[in-house]
């Protein structure tokens, strides 16, 4: 994947990227990239219908695996983008990419590949998406799969019983 091609996809999030962000080698550390691209994965989620709101509505997301490619190096005044490619569902996990780009160097700093478990906060157990929040997931999975890149998943990350290849 290259950065002309993540930007096919909406950005769901932009971080200024300030002195306390970064590590003694002066740039964006390990723990913030991970928080950025943990947090907008809730953006990505909000963007499907199924985010912060459905936490309040007794539902949530658990990360199941994580994969975490650094690329490019990113310093104090730099404003990172978060852009998300869903790549595989199934009736209770969304596979994604996350790319965290530097518009203004055209450079990818990291890629975060993640398996999201839905789960029932009451009952602590995985839980079955909706029918329409399955549809919406579908939709939006094709549409990605439609990009004509590869979107630089690590190999070992995937949903077990796709709804993609029904």
């Amino acid at each position: 994947m290259t950065f002309a091609e993540t930007q096919q996809i909406r950005a769901t999030v932009s971080v200024d990227v300030t002195p306390d962000l970064c590590d003694i080698n002066g740039h964006l550390t390990v723990r913030y990239q991970v928080g950025i691209h943990d947090d907008a994965a809730w953006d990505l989620l909000d963007s499907l219908g199924m985010g912060l709101a459905g936490v309040a509505g007794g539902s949530s997301f658990f990360d199941l695996e994580q994969h975490l490619t650094y690329l490019s190096e990113s310093h104090s005044g730099d404003r990172v983008d978060v852009h998300h490619r869903v790549l595989d569902v199934s009736t209770s996990t969304v596979h994604f990419m996350s790319y965290l780009v530097l518009p203004k160097r055209s450079a990818i700093v990291s890629t975060f590949e993640c398996l999201l478990l839905a789960v029932d906060l009451a009952s602590r157990s995985p839980r079955k998406f909706t029918a329409p929040d399955l549809q919406r997931l579908v939709e939006r999975a094709q549409a990605d799969r439609a990009l004509e890149w590869d979107p630089g998943a690590c190999g070992t990350i995937a949903v077990r019983r796709s709804e993609l290849s029904q």
